[in-house]
């Protein structure tokens, strides 16, 4: 019986750990005098970098910045465009795929609610005669002025010869950094919460207890009072596969989970070889070998060859390979968004949940119901429109009672 284990960040938040995108920014945020939760995170990134250039000019050499990315201007413009009630940090992978990929690998963009590099080439070689855009009323020009005195100082000869490539190459150079700073912060979270690795233990254990319970279950043997053994007349293959950077189990000489195979897809903090990055698109024929190039640098599964290799992960995937089809997949803390969508898809084809008879939970925590149940018949819509199938997946499992949406609390 083989059973595949999938979390996301929702498996650490569960567990305790701060890892969300607010939590990092907001730790950030917090190191500029000048910051204020009531003022716009662009404003409070506008007085650091401005203290930092006059810092630079006064000392005639570089500083250390405490801004640790371009892309946190990126993202400060998008959480201060929201409404005023849904202004929040927004998941950065998302906001990456938005300003790298040209406009027509996109749907449903809205080009006055997002930003583009297309977008920054075009002002900054329209802005050249400009020391700066200090008083433009335009938050696109703020951000875009505030790039370009952050890459090269007021004066902008660094970048103002660039086309567009050689931009997104600056930003994945950014992305280098982001990710670095991003492994800082969470091996800090990681080393100082105690309890996280023991949450963690307990969640995992959870999903494996609970429904569907096609999972071959072990049978205790023995006398009352005497020793009891546990056996079962079939091997339960389970595997573990974490979006996540963290490695909760990984230090346990003891663990009571070393009966399964685990990895993470997107590296590790302990590695230092973490990606951010985006779901693989087909690009337009008409890009060049070098635009395709550069934007497929933000690819995550490029990303992840380039890191570190990882050799645990292809050690999990062979095995799962090796073993037949899965029959069992247990999801949990998982986003089910678009940049994660073709792992999703590739699990799905080798549990066969069109022909075959495998099983899926989704299961969560904190007692709402609703985003989970939307979030799983949005995925599932989605895999059932690329297998070209007349009904959404969604209803046909419903049917057969091969699909569990469960609250662990």
């Amino acid at each position: 019986m083989n059973t595949l284990y999938l979390i996301g960040n929702g498996f650490d938040i569960a567990s305790g750990l701060k890892s969300t995108y607010s939590n990092y920014f907001d730790s950030v945020f917090k190191k500029y005098p000048e910051y204020m939760p009531t003022r716009s995170a662009l404003s409070s990134l506008e007085l650091e970098l401005k203290k930092e250039l006059a810092s630079r000019q006064k000392r005639k050499r570089a500083i250390t910045s405490q801004i640790p990315s371009a892309w946190f201007f990126i993202f400060a413009w998008y959480k201060d465009s929201a409404p005023k009630d849904e202004r929040q940090w927004k998941d950065v992978e998302e906001i990456i795929g938005q300003f790298i990929l040209p406009t027509n690998c996109q749907e449903h963009v809205d080009s006055n609610s997002s930003i583009s590099i297309e977008d920054f080439h075009e002002f900054v070689q329209s802005k050249l005669q400009q020391s700066s855009t200090e008083h433009s009323t335009d938050p696109k020009e703020k951000v875009f002025d505030l790039l370009r005195q952050y890459f090269g100082g007021i004066n902008t000869s660094q970048i103002r010869n660039q086309d567009v490539n050689k931009l997104r190459d600056l930003f994945r150079i950014e992305l280098d950094k982001l990710e670095s700073d991003f492994t800082t912060y969470l091996k800090k979270k990681t080393t100082s919460n105690q309890q996280y690795t023991e949450s963690c233990e307990k969640l995992l254990n959870k999903m494996i207890e609970v429904n569907p319970t096609h999972e071959i279950p072990t049978v205790p043997i023995g006398t009352v009072g005497g020793p009891m053994l546990s056996f079962s007349s079939e091997a339960n293959n389970r595997y573990l596969l974490s979006f996540n950077y963290t490695e909760p189990f990984a230090s346990k000489e003891r663990s009571k989970l070393s009966h399964i195979h685990m990895a993470n897809l997107h590296g590790t903090i302990s590695n230092g070889n973490a990606i951010f990055g985006i779901d693989d698109v087909h690009l337009p024929t008409n890009l060049s070998k070098t635009q395709k190039d550069c934007i497929r640098s933000f690819f995550k599964d490029i990303r992840c060859i380039l890191k570190e290799p990882n050799i645990k992960l292809d050690e999990v995937k062979k095995e799962i390979t090796n073993n037949g089809a899965i029959d069992v997949i247990k999801v949990f803390g998982c986003s089910l968004g678009d940049a994660d969508y073709h792992y999703f898809k590739h699990y799905l084809d080798a549990a066969d949940i069109i022909g075959g008879n495998s099983e899926i939970g989704f299961y969560y925590t904190g007692g709402k119901k609703n985003s989970p149940v939307q979030n799983v018949y949005s995925l599932l819509e989605r895999y059932s429109i690329d297998k070209g199938l007349s009904d959404n997946l969604f209803q046909s499992l419903r049917t057969s009672n091969r699909l569990t949406i469960e609250s662990l609390d």
